[in-house]
């Protein structure tokens, strides 16, 4: 995914803790958890690792959103949850199942009153 998005000089490395990422910059956080399914729940990076944070995304989706995603677009770092990827992957199903374009928009909006995005 990285060399598909940045080119092949862009590298990864997935952290297996803070501690790691304590020690290494990084542009992008996801969130592969399911921290954020239920109101309370931590959030999936420390805001003391946001500095030179480029953007997150979190694979979870909830009504209104993620509290992580929340945070991160008020501090001003670009966000997205997971919605958007339930989204493209139902289309992606719905096209090989039926052989037609995915009505997108019809599903986009069932899903944001479902989720509330």
């Amino acid at each position: 995914l990285a060399r598909r998005v940045g080119g092949p000089r862009l590298r990864t490395r997935v952290a297996a803790s803070e501690k790691e990422l304590a020690v290494i910059a990084f542009d992008l956080a996801i969130n592969t958890t399911p921290l954020g399914l239920h109101a309370g729940d931590a959030a999936p990076l420390s805001e003391r690792l946001w500095d030179g944070l480029g953007a997150g995304f979190d694979m979870a989706y909830r009504p209104g959103g993620t509290e992580w995603v929340r945070r991160l677009r008020e501090a001003g770092i670009p966000a997205a949850d997971g919605a958007e990827m339930l989204l493209w992957q139902g289309v992606a199903a719905f096209e090989r199942w039926w052989h037609v374009p995915a009505p997108v928009e019809v599903m986009r909006a069932a899903i944001e009153a479902s989720v509330g995005s």
